[in-house]
């Protein structure tokens, strides 16, 4: 897997499949499960639900594009 890109710097293409993590939420001692899914970005800007496949009251933190697929999938 690649590096970690914080949402505070840069955003994924829109529908583009990503991974997504929390890292010190709720306060600082919190680190989310790693979920799939996608930035929904201006689709539903301002909704609060800006992150597809997110089960979280708050944003994830970082995100990176998904890793290719095995050769033999």
């Amino acid at each position: 897997m690649g590096d970690w890109i914080s949402v505070e710097d840069f955003l994924p293409n829109e529908r583009d499949p990503i991974l997504m993590v929390a890292i010190n939420a709720k306060g600082g001692n919190y680190t989310t499960d790693i979920y799939a899914g996608w930035w929904r970005g201006s689709e539903i800007e301002n909704s609060g639900e800006n992150w597809a496949r997110w089960p979280h009251d708050f944003e994830p933190t970082h995100w990176q594009p998904l890793p290719p697929p095995p050769a033999n999938a």
